[in-house]
């Protein structure tokens, strides 16, 4: 579940044996239920019974794996991966190519999205945070999709230390 993105009707099937092994006791007997579905899945804390959808799960630990790549470059798993599918990991990738690749590949890439918006900058000393590329201002858009004019090209690769005084302001 963590290496491959399985397909709805998959996760839906899964979900549905669950149901019916929780309500009967077996996957083949069929019991009606006494709760819905989405309230067994809901945390405990809330008063749910804590169960988890599995396509929410399958897609929670493909974003793992996503978030691993851009918080642990050195890890030798994520630089096969950089090297075998030309990507730089000194910086957070816009998008993964998923044409061609592994079917662990492709699904890091069709989350890959998902990953990004979900991401909150901590941008710290500013040298690694893209000032017009990266989402650490507004956290839907990067300010590059959001200019009127074109940018001057001196300003495209600008990192937000290079906006920064001396006193951080």
């Amino acid at each position: 579940m963590q290496t491959i993105n399985l397909p709805r009707s998959i996760t839906l099937k899964l979900d549905q044996l669950c149901r019916r092994f929780i309500w009967s006791g077996s996957a083949e007997h069929h019991k009606m239920s006494l709760l819905n579905w989405n309230m067994v899945c809901t945390p405990k804390s809330k008063g749910g019974l804590g169960f988890k959808k599995l396509e929410i799960m399958n897609q929670a630990l493909i974003m793992k794996d996503n978030w691993s790549l851009i918080t642990e470059p050195n890890k030798l798993s994520n630089q096969v991966l950089a090297t075998k599918y030309g990507v730089q990991l000194d910086e957070v990738p816009t998008h993964l190519p998923t044409r061609y690749g592994s079917p662990l590949w492709k699904a890091m890439g069709n989350i890959w999205q998902k990953t990004c918006e979900s991401i909150r900058w901590s941008i710290g000393n500013g040298e690694t945070a893209r000032f017009w590329e990266d989402c650490c201002v507004t956290s839907q858009k990067p300010l590059a999709d959001l200019v009127i004019q074109p940018l001057l090209f001196e300003l495209q690769n600008k990192r937000t230390v290079d906006f920064l005084d001396g006193t951080g302001n």
